[in-house]
Parts: C-alpha cells; sequence; structure tokens
C-alpha cells in the first residue's frame, strides 16, 4: 500500500510538472518553438535542439520596459546565459548559431533595419537616466508607443552586467521580443547605436 501511495506521489508530481513547463510566457509550450526546428534534420550536432528550445523559452519574457532597477535586478538572474553557452560549447564545425539570437551588425541585439524602424510610427523618445547608490548604471531606451502599439530597443548597465531589449508588438512588423546578455563592447556599440538613432535620424 506504501508503495502505491508513493507512486501515486510521484505521478501527481509528474503532471503538474508537465503542466508548468507547458505554462510559458508566450503561451506556447517548448514544442512551437519552431525556430530551432532546423536544428532537428541529420548532421547537426545532438543536443542542441533541446538547448536551443530551453534557451528560446528562457528568454521570452512580459512584454514590459523594464522601468527601474529593483525591476531589472530580479530579472538579472535567468538561466538564459548558461543554456546559451552550453549551446556554443556544444556546437561543432557546420553547426547552425542558437536561431533565437541575434548575432547580424555590431549590436546583437537587433538589426539596423529594425532599429530603423523605431520612429516610423508616430515618434521615438531617447530617455538616459543614470543611478548612483554605491554603484552606477546608465540607461538607455529609444521608443515609441501609442495606437496599440509598442516599439522599442533598450539598453541596461548595472553591477556589472550589461542586457539589451528589443520588442516590436502591433508595429505591422514581425513581431518580436528580444532580450540578450551583453559584452561591455556590445553594450557599448547598441548604446552608441540608439544615440545615432535619435540623433541622426
Amino acid at each position: 500500500m506504501r508503495k502505491l501511495t508513493i507512486l501515486g506521489i510521484l505521478v501527481l508530481a509528474l503532471v503538474f510538472a508537465v503542466n508548468v513547463l507547458a505554462s510559458t510566457p508566450d503561451g506556447m509550450t517548448p514544442a512551437e518553438e519552431t525556430v530551432c526546428d532546423q536544428l532537428k534534420t541529420d548532421g547537426i550536432s545532438k543536443g542542441l535542439y533541446g538547448l536551443c528550445v530551453a534557451y528560446c523559452e528562457a528568454i521570452d519574457g512580459p512584454a514590459e520596459i523594464i522601468e527601474s532597477v529593483e525591476d531589472f535586478d530580479k530579472s538579472a538572474e535567468p538561466p538564459s546565459p548558461i543554456l546559451l553557452a552550453l549551446y556554443q560549447n556544444k556546437m561543432r564545425a557546420g553547426d547552425p548559431q542558437m536561431p533565437c539570437v541575434n548575432y547580424v551588425g555590431s549590436c546583437p541585439v537587433w538589426t539596423q533595419e529594425e532599429l530603423n524602424r523605431i520612429g516610423t510610427l508616430g515618434g521615438t523618445t531617447l530617455e538616459d537616466i543614470e543611478v548612483i547608490y554605491t554603484w552606477g548604471a546608465e540607461y538607455f531606451k529609444d521608443n515609441e508607443n501609442g495606437n496599440g502599439f509598442k516599439h522599442y530597443a533598450q539598453t541596461w548597465a548595472i553591477h556589472d552586467k550589461f542586457i539589451g531589449y528589443y520588442f516590436s508588438d502591433g508595429t505591422g512588423f514581425p513581431n518580436v521580443y528580444r532580450k540578450q546578455y551583453l559584452t561591455e563592447a556590445e553594450y557599448n556599440a547598441c548604446k552608441q547605436q540608439l544615440i545615432n538613432h535619435k540623433t541622426q535620424p
């Protein structure tokens, strides 16, 4: 009887885990991360598909601009950097880069074409906020909000962590939510692109 009870608990735990896994931020289960399907083909290193699904789900997040240092700090430790590192370590010659990372251009978070679209639907603003406590942070955001759409590119630098976002929703362009951890050099390139985009449209 005791063995049966333990088995029942394990089954219930498994069902609960599956339901939690299916409740991903974008409402799509990992199996529906179709951007990773290219990794199922013959000749691609084993394990890359699973890491791709896990990474793409990990960077799926709420479609909201982070407005405070506290919110950034809470979001600064997801598993996505570890998953991306595991993917890159497992890659062999001929394997594709992580499909849901934008590697194009000096700023890897967005393409120049994506950045050029911001401001074409009604206006764009650039915010530069510096926060100083016992450490400093710079926050650059170039975005437009209105008429039921959100469109922004932004960078954060805080606690020696660098992060970039690109978001397009309801703009008539492809819907994209992209969040990526950056090196300091990549962060500086992204930040400069935002400044150039605002000052030299």
